[in-house]
């Protein structure tokens, strides 16, 4: 669902908002980002709250947003609204470190690396059409095209790497 957003920033922004928040398009995927990465710890964080480890729920549910809150102005200042993007989703990232090593550490659970792999892939493409939706600004058909041609392949390619069951039942 982020893909749209990523590769037509502009035109989204324009759409669900006005002209005016247009100057956004350019760092609106590094927020989108953090955004993903935050998702892929809730699933963590949920399996924390199944085994009844409040404890572990409230540490690694405060994580992130405890570095955003602390390190966000000074961020800000230097580094402007792009760098607070980063520090998003840094913030997300160490977030789900946390959470695995919790899962880990208390409940010998071990990060399933096929998961991990589809995580990084997913940061890879979302990051990749993020750039080329915020440095490919333009409504020209050749340059929209492109775009809907990344989106496809991407989807195409999420598809592709889910277990076959999942496949199956996408039919």
């Amino acid at each position: 669902a982020a893909l749209p957003v990523v590769l037509f920033p502009g035109e989204v922004l324009r759409v669900l908002f006005s002209a005016r928040f247009a100057p956004a398009a350019t760092f609106i995927g590094a927020f989108l980002l953090g955004e993903l990465m935050m998702a892929f710890g809730d699933a963590y964080r949920i399996l924390l709250l199944g085994f009844d480890d409040l404890r572990g729920y409230l540490i690694t549910t405060i994580t992130a947003p405890a570095i955003v809150m602390l390190c966000a102005a000074p961020v800000m200042v230097r580094f402007g609204i792009l760098g607070l993007g980063a520090l998003h989703v840094l913030a997300a990232v160490i977030g789900l470190v946390v959470s695995q090593l919790r899962l880990r550490a208390r409940h010998a659970i071990p990060a399933d690396r096929h998961v991990i792999g589809l995580y990084l892939l997913m940061v890879v493409v979302v990051a990749s059409a993020a750039w080329l939706g915020g440095t490919v600004p333009g409504s020209s058909a050749a340059i929209w095209s492109w775009k809907l041609a990344v989106g496809v392949g991407c989807a195409g390619l999420g598809i592709g790497m889910l277990p076959a069951p999942a496949r199956a039942a996408l039919r």
